[in-house]
């Protein structure tokens, strides 16, 4: 995935460690069979940055996970090669 450095990123570490409480909930739920766990973050970081802009498009405002229209759009790919796997 190409970014450029022009634009704003969060710090990988930054967003798992801001994450981690929620995460762990998630996971300590699941069970494959009716609740899975996944996350974007691999598909949108790369090594230890996260770019808020792609392709020229905001993907998220901030480090509370929640993606803006144009990221939600960029992830389809991710969620449907993700959930084939469920």
């Amino acid at each position: 995935m190409l970014f450029s450095n022009k634009y704003p990123t969060s710090s990988k570490p930054a967003i798992l460690s801001h994450s981690k409480f929620h995460t762990r909930d998630l996971i300590n739920h699941v069970d494959n069979i009716n609740i899975f766990y996944t996350s974007p973050i691999e598909e949108l970081c790369d090594f230890n940055k996260c770019p808020s802009v792609i392709n020229n498009k905001l993907i998220y405002a901030d480090i509370s996970g929640q993606f803006t229209e144009e990221g939600a759009i960029l992830l389809v790919d991710f969620w449907l090669k993700t959930l084939n796997k469920f």
